[in-house]
């Protein structure tokens, strides 16, 4: 029986490390409605749920995050995925975090950073 050799694909020194993404998250997306009175409604509706690593920002690396957007306090690795935006929200242990900042890593849709600002408990 021959044996078939496996090749390994050149990951240019990044490779997402799945035990790393061990948290389940909700993905959010707003959806813009009106109340009865004729004003804005904001509702919220499941987008997608997806295994993510948070981490809090400190020190260097979070001082160069909030160059680009101030609010800026928690980063999320995940796989990539194409349908989520700016202005979305994911909730964690009921807690939502904007989505304000995606970096999709290197171009190539496998991974992704979604920065976000800590927001408020869902109750």
């Amino acid at each position: 029986c021959p044996v078939t050799k496996i090749r390994r694909l050149p990951t240019n020194g990044s490779t997402m490390r799945a035990g790393k993404l061990r948290h389940l998250v909700a993905i959010q997306s707003r959806d813009a409605g009106q109340d009865a009175a004729g004003g804005q409604l904001d509702t919220w509706s499941a987008l997608a749920t997806a295994y993510a690593g948070p981490r809090a920002l400190s020190g260097r690396e979070l001082e160069s995050a909030q160059s680009v957007n101030n609010e800026i306090s928690h980063v999320w690795e995940m796989r990539y995925l194409s349908t989520v935006t700016a202005g979305m929200r994911i909730v964690f242990r009921s807690v939502n975090y904007n989505i304000l900042w995606i970096d999709n890593k290197g171009f190539r849709d496998r991974e992704m950073m979604v920065y976000t600002s800590a927001g408020l408990s869902t109750g």
